[in-house]
């Protein structure tokens, strides 16, 4: 599970699967879509709180932390 305090952090290259909250996804969507933007979001619930933030890593370089993720 993710914490709340995410912003700015970088999980890594992946391939990996983050499971938070919708709130937490929307606290952080901005960052982690700019760090990963070849991210898929699978809703885990029906009720669509609980999330799945999967992470394949494209070819090339590895991205860098953007001014937003600060």
């Amino acid at each position: 599970m993710i914490p709340p305090q995410l912003k700015g952090e970088d999980l890594g290259q992946g391939p990996f699967t983050a499971f938070m909250t919708r709130e937490v996804w929307e606290f952080n969507a901005a960052c982690l879509t700019s760090l990963y933007p070849q991210r898929q979001v699978h809703e885990l619930t029906a009720d669509g709180w609980y999330l799945a933030i999967e992470v394949i890593p494209t070819e090339g370089p590895p991205s860098l932390p953007v001014e937003i993720c600060q």
